[in-house]
């Protein structure tokens, strides 16, 4: 019989692609308006503000 290496769970994750949650204030009009303006391009909230602030490229 042969041994089988032991698994100790899921490989750990890319420490650069690493999010922390954050908090932002927004009144119900702007956050309704978010969610309007993420879904219309088919993007989650977070996503969305990443893409429109251009947070995801390289400076």
């Amino acid at each position: 019989m042969e041994d089988k290496p032991k698994r100790t769970g899921r490989p750990p994750k890319d420490q650069t692609r690493h999010k922390r949650s954050r908090t932002l204030s927004f009144t119900d009009a702007e956050y309704d308006k978010l969610e309007r303006l993420a879904t219309a391009v088919g993007l989650g909230r977070s996503e969305y503000i990443i893409e429109k602030l251009g947070l995801d490229k390289e400076d």
